[in-house]
This record gives C-alpha cells, sequence and structure tokens, in this order.
C-alpha cells in the first residue's frame, strides 16, 4: 500500500476474506486502516472474535467494518465449520459493549477501547426495504458510517440515497473497476444486488484498451456519485496499481 500513500485516506486490509487463511489485519497495524470484522468462521472460539478487537485498539487502530463473514465452504478449509454465533448487528453490539469497559459477559476489562465503528449495505438489494430496515438497526447497534456494494446503476443509487438520508449517517458509494465484459456478466448472474447495466457491458467488450475503459467506467461513476454520497471505497481487486490512474481521472 505504499504506493498509494499520496493518495488514500484509509484502506481496508480484509480478514479471513472468502475464509482464505491469510496474514491478520492486526499484522498491519495502522491508525487510518479500516479492519474487516468477520461475525463468521472464528477458530479461536471466541464469539465474533472479539478478542481480536482489544488486540486491535492496543496496536492502535481506531476503525472497524463490521460485517457477516463468508462460509467457511467457500475457502481453502471447507471442512472447517462455520460459527455465525453472532450477526453483524450484533457484532456492532459487542464492539459498542467493548467501549463501555466489559467484555461480553460483564467482565470489567482493563482499560477500554475506542473504534469508529461501520457497516455495510446493498443499494440493489431486492427487496430494498429489508435493506432500509437492516440499516436502520444497524445504526442503532452503533454503526457511523456505511460502505456499499458495488455501484454500476447510478440512478437506482440516487433512489436508494433519497430513501437514506433521513438516517443522517456518511455513507460511501463501492467501486468496483470491471476488467472485462465477462466479469461484469459473472457479477450480474452471481453478485447479490450488483447490476452493470448492458451499455457499459457493450462499452468493455468493445474496448481495444480494456484497463483504461475500465479506469474511464470508474472515474465517470466516482464523479456521478460524488454529489450523492459522503465518498466512495474502491475495491480494486487485483488492480491496486490502477488505482492513481482512476483517481487522476476522476479528478480526486
Amino acid at each position: 500500500m505504499k504506493g498509494l500513500a499520496h493518495f488514500q485516506w484509509a484502506y481496508i486490509h480484509l480478514d479471513e476474506l472468502r475464509q482464505i487463511l491469510r496474514q491478520g489485519p492486526e499484522a498491519h497495524s495502522e491508525k487510518n486502516m479500516l479492519q474487516h470484522a468477520t461475525a463468521g468462521l472464528d477458530p479461536d472460539g471466541f464469539p465474533g472474535g472479539f478478542h481480536r478487537h482489544i488486540g486491535a485498539s492496543v496496536l492502535g487502530i481506531r476503525n472497524v467494518l463490521a460485517l457477516t463473514g463468508d462460509y467457511a465452504s467457500l475457502g481453502d478449509h471447507p471442512q472447517a465449520k462455520p460459527v455465525f454465533d453472532l450477526d453483524s448487528v450484533n457484532l456492532l453490539k459487542v464492539i459498542k459493549t467493548l467501549e463501555g469497559g466489559t467484555d461480553m459477559v460483564g467482565n470489567v476489562l482493563q482499560g477500554t477501547p475506542k473504534f469508529c465503528v461501520g457497516a455495510v449495505v446493498n443499494p440493489g438489494g431486492n427487496p430494498v426495504e429489508a435493506q432500509l430496515f437492516k440499516m436502520e438497526k444497524k445504526i442503532k447497534a452503533g454503526a457511523a458510517f456505511f460502505q456499499t456494494q458495488a455501484v454500476y446503476d447510478v440512478g437506482a443509487f440516487e433512489k436508494f440515497m433519497k430513501r437514506v438520508v433521513q438516517f443522517k449517517v456518511p455513507v460511501l458509494g463501492g467501486i468496483i473497476l470491471l476488467k472485462s465484459a465477462g466479469m461484469a456478466r459473472f457479477m450480474n448472474k452471481n453478485v447479490a444486488g450488483v447490476f452493470v447495466p448492458e451499455p457499459l457491458i457493450q462499452k468493455m467488450a468493445k474496448a481495444e484498451d480494456r484497463v483504461k475503459t475500465s479506469i474511464e467506467i470508474g472515474a465517470d461513476l466516482i464523479r456521478d456519485l460524488k454529489g450523492m454520497c459522503q465518498g466512495v471505497h474502491i475495491m480494486p481487486i487485483g488492480w491496486e496499481s490502477k488505482v492513481p490512474a482512476l483517481l487522476d481521472a476522476a479528478k480526486l
């Protein structure tokens, strides 16, 4: 991430993305880092992995993104037993409990962690009312900001934002760079709540320079979303080296 230090306000270090064994985010302690806290598989046996939040606080991590984890069957240890003893709402409540100075059963902590806690929402979820209901529950549980699933349909996102303005919390729109028309079609078919409009798919299919076209699409989306939400979070998925060009094209 050193190459992006000049551009970024914060970055996400994913905690067990797709339930594949990886180095934990605590090893990359930076105060501007968002820790991806899962409520799924926890090999250490503590509900929601809340002990990891205590460790993160000691290391200076203050920003936590709380969401439900992936199923163990999707990862490289499919035989592992998924826990899911907490959902994302209850994980938020646990973090707030830690901030109150006790653990989940009331034991007093030696020190009180403090976090800026975020959550996720899917503007393309169907029905959208379920997303709004869950969003409100997360806010009541302590969520101070939200990140969204990837946005490609600007019109639909605008309608969604008009419905969530009542909650008065910052929303960061999701940006995933399209690598190909095939990737777009795959997401339309397999990723819940993601819809890539056909004109964008055709633009990628006809592109002579797919990287350049992808950056153009991403920059256009960022500019379109700029007046609707409070920021964006970019998910480059292996194209981290393209992020500076994307930000330049979006004039950020």
